[in-house]
């Protein structure tokens, strides 16, 4: 049972760890593009 707790624990981590990259990647792609754009008009 133990365990079991621990591996929920472990997997939470993995999980919020994979949609803060996920969300950050996106976030700055984003921005980045915005970027290109604007520069791109000039």
């Amino acid at each position: 049972m133990y365990s079991l707790l621990v591996n929920s624990k472990l997997t939470e981590k993995l999980m919020w760890k994979m949609c803060t990259i996920l969300s950050t990647g996106y976030i700055s792609k984003n921005v980045v593009e915005k970027f290109y754009e604007k520069s791109s008009k000039r």
